[in-house]
């Protein structure tokens, strides 16, 4: 992995050693960056390589029409976040889906029913609710 430290700084250290504005890391570790002005004044940042970093993928649409393609609305990432809440909302704001660890996707059913095809609302938390997702999913048949 390339880290890359913000330009225009007058010196970096990586892990206490003077260095460029990137560093390449070659397994997991914590490393530590210090960067410094043109002024004298210092930033200290600690980052956290770890062996994966899933990316979240979440779908903008799904079709629960029971045709066996996109019947649900399966987001990817979060599988091995137990911590991970995801809910779902109409445009009145009424919570139509909530999941605790994403164990079941939405089925784009609300009380046993089809939604309605249009655009709804969701919240994510995730990695213990220190992260956090907003935005639309369009259901259509």
């Amino acid at each position: 992995v390339t880290l890359t430290a913000p330009a225009g700084f007058s010196a970096y250290m990586w892990n206490g050693e003077p260095g460029r504005q990137t560093y390449q890391v070659g397994r997991p570790q914590k490393v530590s960056l210090a960067v410094t002005d043109g002024n004298g004044c210092q930033s200290v940042q600690e980052i956290n390589v770890t062996e994966q970093c899933p990316d979240m993928h979440i779908p903008d649409t799904f079709t629960p029409n029971h045709d066996g393609i996109n019947d649900t609305w399966a987001i990817g990432g979060v599988e091995n976040d137990p911590s991970v809440v995801v809910k779902v909302f109409n445009r009145y704001g009424v919570l139509l889906f909530e999941n605790r660890g994403y164990s079941m996707p939405w089925n784009g059913e609300y009380a046993g029913r089809r939604v309605p095809a249009g655009v709804y609302y969701y919240m994510i938390a995730a990695k213990n609710g220190t992260q956090h997702f907003s935005g639309s999913v369009t259901v259509l048949y």
